[in-house]
């Protein structure tokens, strides 16, 4: 498989792990997979490969598919972006609410 992977550096720091962006990048080119594909054409050991996926179907970003052996979607582009940015935005709006917190702990340290 043939990736230009500095064109998805977008994922890292949108916080995910190297595991993770090898799986979605190539369930992309897939469409539709299973881990054991994933494994071997994303380059991700075996151990590493459920964890990546439940993360990614938790927050939305591919669909399983209940069957022996069990499968994987991608979702379209455009989906998949929108959900993106939908997960930037819970994590800047949760970042800003737990800010208070925050300032009044830099506002105890002595000055």
């Amino acid at each position: 498989m043939r990736v230009s992977w500095p064109e998805f550096a977008l994922l890292d720091e949108a916080g995910f792990g190297s595991y993770e962006k090898r799986a979605l990048v190539t369930l992309a080119v897939h469409g539709v997979s299973d881990a054991a594909t994933l494994c071997r054409d994303g380059d991700i050991p075996t151990s590493k490969i459920y964890a990546a996926m439940e993360k990614l179907a938790r927050l939305g970003l591919v669909e399983v598919r209940r069957s022996r052996p069990q499968l994987y979607a991608a979702l379209p582009p455009e989906p998949l972006i929108d959900r993106l940015n939908a997960i930037a935005r819970e994590r800047a709006d949760t970042f800003a609410d737990a800010s208070a917190g925050l300032r009044a702990a830099f506002e105890k340290l002595p000055h």
